[in-house]
């Protein structure tokens, strides 16, 4: 589980920079506030859309060392990411093309200025970070290094007796002695290897097999032999060190104080860009062996610290006698697997403590192979061979292990917006096309939205969960969104609430009359909370708090839709005003659906202009509604936004350049006594 510097090729590295040079993020904060008394006295330009996220487009490519396309990689995009819980904000997930490309648009935070792409793929660095620019990101996974030289001079180190280094190494813990050229481990390798180990599977799960007690871990050998270790894969957040031992297998050690030497191949078992230095393909010759010796392996968990080995760190052994476990079914933490096609041993080690809740067990912390020449001279014996047929129940093309729904053919991945740990809010005025107080509370809703894509990353429902945290107006004001596709491209909409004789529904649960798809949730907001028929909830202090109710509807297509055909979430979501159902408040320059009255607009302080596309903004562009990237603390019932929030006004009249986060509860930024607090 490693967090990994952006690796890119020379030429993609190049191009990127030509793309993104003029396009970096504004600071939120380039001028002192200006102090603002009302609303009526911002100045607010006509192009100024109160717009807190933008669209960004995400492209991420795979390759491997030698430039070719990898297909079927599970690409997870987080706007936070941990690698010791290996668990963030997972926004996006999906699978590559056969040009190894994942690709889509996604709304975006605009404070948001760095993405993590996690691949969970042998051969693929698993964590990346990457730089969120105006356009989105463009990255490069894997692909040809640019070269092969190292920073600095190789050297051997200080070690405590019984260690020796197989040769010197850098200060990154390459080995001076890797062969030239490297293995030739390409995308079809990787995949059975990835197949057979893969990135956060349990092996006593997925391939209990492995894990036979009669099953070799040590390598033996047949005949006298020159041997060789290659690197594949490291899945660690460990810079993790990897050794040998020999023995004679008539004579094996029975404990590990009977090993003589242990010799260090690779100090540090680490990734280029990922806390080491090394490419999967790097190989060491650890010397010519004769018959009857037997090889047994050792990985040093988090053994390469300042530049050298700590032999005093947690040392795993190949021979499951020697390692730490209480409990003899857990001491084995490696696997010894027979690739027979390519002539090649596998051994994927383990490197936590296999009692502990952090290890997963997934065998591919560090993965490497040995081959021998003659190719025979190693026995094969009780050794499971490489099984590149991970299990796929479903049959969708996406094994298990990376499907979110393994059992459904129609669904694979979760996207969720505005994130997996995260609720965007939406915030309305209810008096249009009159001018409002400007609390933003007459309805609040907290929600989050879950687009379920299939195997091809196409969009098969929409689920979207909201939450009514507020209302701060009598009036029993309705809530629904649109997409862009026609009606009839939905086959089902489910959850939804309906009290009031205002909405006239199509056989799919579409809202009749549209022509594009629109979606009803509720039409009274009232309804949803019991004992409560008017007055205001959780907008003023002292009165009895309210528990916020949540309401989940499911919308799925005849077809799957692609994103850019339904349109981003959170789509054009709209109140209803008062149980009329052409009264509508949209977002600012979002346009009115089909069944909206358009005697209303232009219409007291309202300046929407149909034939100039200018859409629910008032003759000073103030709008009607908002739409924040995160729970919203809204202003208390009569408390102006721009009283409550203390840099909003130098964010609008900015257009939106100077304090992006407004929203945030940094120091100076609220004025705590105008927000309501009861339950939060």
């Amino acid at each position: 589980m490693n967090t990994n510097k952006l690796f890119l090729p020379a030429l993609f590295l190049i191009a990127s920079v030509l793309m993104f040079s003029s396009c970096d993020k504004t600071d939120p904060k380039t001028e002192d506030p200006v102090i603002i008394k009302s609303m009526d006295d911002l100045v607010v330009s006509d192009n100024f859309n109160y717009d807190m996220l933008s669209a960004k487009n995400i492209r991420v490519a795979t390759q491997d060392l030698y430039g070719n396309n990898m297909p079927g990689v599970k690409i997870e995009i987080y706007t936070d990411f941990s690698e010791e819980t290996f668990s963030g904000n997972l926004i996006l997930s999906g699978i590559t093309d056969a040009q190894g490309v994942f690709e889509t648009e996604f709304p975006i935070s605009n404070i948001t200025s760095k993405l993590y792409i996690v691949t969970q793929h042998i051969g693929l660095p698993t964590v990346t970070e990457t730089e969120v620019r105006n356009s989105g990101i463009n990255v490069l996974i894997g692909g040809a290094p640019a070269n092969n030289s190292y920073k600095s001079s190789f050297e051997y180190k200080s070690i405590t007796a019984g260690y020796e280094y197989l040769c010197a190494f850098n200060s990154s813990g390459v080995p001076q002695c890797l062969v030239n050229p490297r293995d030739v481990i390409d995308a079809d390798m990787l995949a059975d290897i990835n197949a057979a180990l893969p990135e956060r599977a349990p092996v006593p799960q997925y391939h209990p097999e492995y894990l036979a007690n009669a099953n070799q871990t040590d390598v033996s050998l047949l005949e006298a032999a020159d041997v060789w270790v290659t690197m594949v894969h490291e899945g660690a957040g460990n810079r993790n060190t990897i050794g040998f031992y020999t023995y004679d297998v008539t004579n094996p050690p029975t404990n590990k104080n009977q090993i003589d030497i242990i010799t260090i191949a690779f100090p540090n078992f680490s990734l280029n860009g990922s806390g080491g230095g090394l490419y999967s393909g790097d190989k060491v010759y650890l010397g010519q062996f004769p018959a009857g010796t037997g090889i047994g392996w050792v990985l040093i968990a988090a053994g390469f610290n300042n530049g050298q080995v700590n032999t005093n760190a947690v040392h795993y052994y190949s021979n499951p006698d020697f390692n730490p476990e209480t409990n003899p079914n857990l001491r084995q933490h490696n696997v010894l697997l027979f690739d027979a096609e390519r002539g090649k041993f596998l051994i994927g080690f383990e490197d936590l403590n296999r009692q502990s809740s952090g290890c997963d067990n997934d065998f591919n912390d560090a993965v490497f192979y040995v081959t021998s020449n003659p190719v025979e001279a190693i026995d094969n014996s009780n050794m499971p061979f490489v099984d590149p047929n991970l299990i796929d129940t479903d049959g969708d093309g996406v094994f298990d292990v990376i499907d979110d729904y393994p059992n459904d053919p129609l669904r694979a991945f979760n996207n969720y917006y505005p994130g997996r740990n995260q609720h965007g809010s939406l915030a309305f005025e209810d008096l249009w096309p009159e001018k409002g107080d400007y609390d933003f509370n007459d309805l609040v809703i907290s929600y989050q939205i879950n687009q379920v894509t299939n195997a091809n990353n196409l969009v098969v429902d929409i689920i979207s969960t909201n939450s009514i945290k507020a209302i701060g107006a009598g009036y029993k004001n309705g809530f629904g969104f649109q997409l862009n596709v026609p009606p009839s491209a939905v086959s089902n909409v489910s959850g939804h609430v309906h009290t009031e004789d205002i909405i006239t529904l199509n056989a799919n649960n579409t809202e009749a009359g549209q022509n594009k798809a629109t979606i009803i949730p509720f039409d009274n907001t009232y309804s949803l909370f019991d004992n409560v028929s008017q007055g205001y909830v959780n907008t003023k202090e002292g009165m009895p708090f309210h528990q916020p109710q949540n309401l989940t509807t499911v919308t799925t297509f005849v077809t799957p839709q692609t994103v850019a055909a339904i349109g981003l979430p959170p789509y054009n979501p709209f109140l209803i005003i008062n149980k009329e159902r052409g009264k509508e408040v949209h977002l600012p320059s979002y346009p009115p659906t089909s069944l909206a009255d358009p005697s209303y607009f232009g219409t007291f302080d309202d300046d929407t202009n149909l034939s100039t596309g200018k859409y629910y903004k008032s003759k000073t562009n103030l709008p009607w509604a908002m739409h924040l990237p995160e729970e919203f603390a809204y202003p208390m019932e009569k408390a102006s936004i721009i009283d409550t929030h203390l840099v909003f006004g130098t964010w609008v009249q900015s257009g939106g350049f100077s304090y992006m986060d407004w929203y945030k509860d940094n120091s100076g930024y609220r004025n705590t006594s105008k927000v309501y607090s009861a339950g939060n």
